[in-house]
């Protein structure tokens, strides 16, 4: 675990984009009765980059997927019902400078299948990776902070280290990283609360554009390791206060 100071860590810039499946990218056939929209988008000198889309309107058999344009680091589907009460829809981030998204949807639904780009997230931070090796700034740790994957961890893991996710949110054109925990409630009926401090997300706005990283820790005891590929995107603000 590491910690930092009550602010939130910015690691992502948002960059206005322009593009939609009217005007930009093709439609081509795929075998059967399915066809696919593609477009690849280019930030330099980015670490890694995610999306946000905006004016979703995706029928229930279509599917959005981002990853490398080598079709590796490959996050998704993306569908109808990941689509935001403020009608918008984040993606995971893949690592590198280069994204390629695809869209795959039945050729009856390709007219109809529609949305807009609100921004790319340009990330200069790559938060997959532990906050010494990604440069996180400000960072402080003590030997009261070991990684779950040391000795001390044994007795919470699998199943209270799987309830805490790393998240990352945007405000006002930024992108933010911090992290959270999922709350069981008095029902006991499984409905997934996830508590994160007000100084990270407050806002409805900001839950919507929430994705959540699970199983987000250090395959070894030497804090290396992680994956960013178990992951849920959307959130609603029910509650806030601080």
């Amino acid at each position: 675990s590491d910690m930092h100071d009550t602010l939130p860590i910015s690691v992502v810039v948002d960059l206005p984009q322009a593009l939609n499946t009217i005007n930009d990218g093709i439609w081509l056939p795929l075998s059967g009765t399915k066809w696919h929209w593609q477009q690849t988008i280019y930030s330099a000198g980015a670490e890694g980059l995610s999306i946000g889309f905006k004016q979703l309107n995706l029928p229930p058999e279509t599917e959005i997927w981002v990853s490398a344009p080598d079709g590796s680091a490959r996050q998704g589907p993306y569908t109808a019902s990941m689509i935001t009460p403020n009608g918008k829809l984040w993606t995971a981030a893949v690592p590198g400078n280069e994204l390629l998204i695809q869209v795959v949807t039945p050729a009856d639904d390709v007219a109809s299948t529609q949305f807009e780009l609100d921004a790319v997230q340009h990330v200069y931070i790559p938060f997959w990776k532990n906050n010494v090796e990604a440069g996180i700034p400000g960072v402080k740790a003590g030997g009261c902070n070991p990684h779950i994957a040391c000795p001390v961890g044994d007795s919470w893991r699998p199943n209270a280290a799987r309830s805490v996710g790393r998240i990352t949110y945007t405000s006002n054109g930024q992108g933010y990283v911090c992290s959270g925990t999922l709350l069981n409630n008095t029902n006991n009926d499984g409905k997934p609360y996830f508590y994160t401090a007000a100084h990270c997300i407050d806002t409805a706005e900001e839950a919507a554009s929430a994705v959540v990283y699970w199983n987000f820790q250090a395959a070894n005891c030497d804090g290396s390791g992680g994956t960013a590929y178990q992951n849920q995107s959307g959130a609603y603000l029910r509650a806030a206060w601080g």
